[in-house]
């Protein structure tokens, strides 16, 4: 009898212990899928932060851009008014952004801006072209027929 009752006990032992290890090897597998989870999460953040980054590179290009542009335009505004307030005024921002703008701008933009802006080209002539008329009876492109439009007489009744 006793050896049935340590053969029972033996036996749930070894039952209990193979549970155990299922359930520490099933532990590792999923502690092993987190952490691969976990690396491919962090690749992904990884890769939206590089994109972030180089979004922002290339929208600060575009800002930087922009006001160096607009610092030529203040700038070429004052030196043809010739005066800061005045262009400051015209542009609607303070004199100080005239003036920095001025500090900023680079002198061969706006030397070429402001010979552009100075050169004025040859007026033409507003209307018409010169060119022999034609005669509205041979007309340039051939017109099509639109829906034709009959006149009845009127009857005195």
């Amino acid at each position: 009898m006793a050896s049935r009752t340590t053969n029972s006990s033996i036996e749930k032992l070894r039952e209990r212990h193979a549970a155990e290890q299922a359930a520490r090897l099933a532990q590792q597998r999923a502690e092993a899928a987190a952490v691969d989870l976990v690396g491919v999460a962090g690749v992904a953040v990884e890769a939206a932060r590089s994109r972030r980054a180089a979004a922002l590179a290339a929208l600060d290009a575009e800002v930087v851009n922009a006001e160096r542009g607009h610092d030529v335009a203040l700038t070429v505004l004052a030196v043809l008014l010739g005066d800061d307030e005045a262009a400051a005024s015209i542009a609607e921002v303070d004199v100080t952004a005239v003036r920095t703008a001025r500090r900023r701008a680079p002198r061969d933009e706006v030397d070429a801006q402001v010979t552009a802006v100075r050169t004025v080209p040859a007026r033409r002539r507003v209307g018409r072209p010169a060119t022999r008329r034609q005669s509205n009876a041979e007309p340039s492109e051939p017109v099509e027929p639109g829906p034709r439009i009959v006149a009845e007489p009127l009857s005195a009744a």
